[in-house]
């Protein structure tokens, strides 16, 4: 009888020794041999490295004005290891979010099955990001969590839109200054690890490294936007008046070459780029291949007119005697002492026409004089050097 007392002793013990030690193996395979997979688990679960958006730089005109700035905006994300109830969170926020209760219940019941993080809407505005927090907290429910995010707006609309270009929505400049500023515009994103309780709530106490945003820097351009908007206005008027398949319009300090005010038309809103077509897009004053006509002969004047310190002709000696003709009135300049500063504006030769035909309605058919831009026609005016004959 003893005997027995003693051998179920025995077993008991080494049951429980047994027992025992398949739990500190367990341990041992826990905290040990597979450490790392669960630190990882559990840093995934609570520690985040939370993106810090850097501040596009905003472009401004030759007296800051904005032209193209940033709205901060949020993006609302979805968690669905903190979600216990998706019909009933669906019900506190469907309506802020304009989103069908049923169809977002079913959109969060299904979040779990793959990523547990799912975006909700994007782009809604600070108001109404407080809204849904109110919302929830008054509900007593969670996993409902925003991102820091921004939208480019354009407050001026179609003007200047082919020079300022627009971003895509991954905030990169796609043309115009947007894009050729793009290393300057778009800063550098920074980071912070932190820690959250069982809840999603930071704990600030146990915030972790932590890498600073750089925001972008400011461009800053020649163009008036006062003049600016005289060009336009005067570029619409002449479409309006005339129906030219395209115009461009291009104002410019000429001492300096600065540009004050550029112009094509048609034209777009760079707010809404998707419904600008390529032939709106196209900064005309930039890529259109234009001839030089005129403007080019300087260069073969200059290579037919020797140096004044050779002693041979130049050009004063060369472009004397000038010829005009403009619908039918001749009217003849020369320069005592030779060159351009005697050739007849249009002013003189008006007053040579009003003497010819005793009326000034002519000048309304010659030649249609704008405040800031003149526009001609081949029909309306015609004004060509007749003669150029070396002295």
């Amino acid at each position: 009888m003893r005997w027995n007392e003693q051998a179920r002793a025995v077993t008991v013990c080494f049951g429980l020794v047994g027992l025992f030690s398949v739990f500190s193996v367990r341990l041992i395979d826990l905290q040990i041999l597979q450490h790392e997979k669960f630190t990882a688990l559990a840093a995934e679960k609570h520690n985040h490295k939370q993106i810090i958006y850097a501040r596009r730089g905003i472009i401004r005109d030759a007296h800051n004005e904005p032209l193209a700035e940033n709205i901060p905006v949020k993006t609302v994300v979805a968690d669905a290891s903190h979600i216990r109830d998706p019909g009933a969170v669906a019900a506190a926020i469907a309506d802020k979010l304009e989103m069908d209760p049923r169809d977002l219940a079913d959109k969060l019941s299904q979040s779990g099955k793959g990523s547990k993080h799912i975006v909700l809407r994007t782009e809604i505005p600070e108001e109404t990001a407080q809204k849904i927090r109110e919302s929830l907290w008054t509900a007593n429910l969670r996993g409902i969590y925003f991102d820091q995010d921004f939208v480019r707006v354009y407050p001026n609309g179609q003007m200047l839109s082919q020079v300022i270009g627009f971003v895509d929505h991954e905030h990169k400049g796609t043309m115009g200054v947007e894009r050729t500023m793009q290393d300057f515009l778009q800063g550098a994103d920074g980071f912070r690890y932190i820690e959250t309780d069982r809840t999603g709530k930071e704990l600030v106490p146990y915030r972790g490294q932590e890498s600073p945003a750089k925001d972008g820097c400011d461009v800053k351009l020649t163009v008036d936007l006062g003049l600016q908007n005289i060009v336009e206005f005067e570029l619409d008027a002449a479409c309006a008046e005339f129906k030219p398949k395209n115009a461009t319009a291009i104002m410019m300090r000429p001492q300096t070459g600065e540009i004050l005010a550029m112009a094509s038309r048609p034209s777009f809103d760079p707010n809404k780029p998707g419904d600008a077509s390529p032939d709106q897009e196209k900064n005309r004053s930039v890529v259109d291949m234009v001839e030089p006509g005129s403007t080019f002969k300087i260069v073969t004047t200059n290579v037919g007119c020797p140096r004044r310190e050779t002693g041979d002709a130049g050009y004063d000696d060369i472009l004397r005697e000038w010829t005009f003709s403009v619908r039918g009135a001749r009217l003849e300049g020369c320069a005592p002492d030779g060159g351009f500063d005697s050739a007849p504006g249009i002013d003189e030769i008006e007053q040579h026409r009003r003497r010819q035909t005793g009326t000034a309605a002519w000048r309304s058919e010659a030649v249609r004089v704008r405040p800031t831009i003149r526009v001609w026609t081949e029909n309306r005016r015609h004004l060509k050097r007749r003669d150029l004959r070396s002295g």
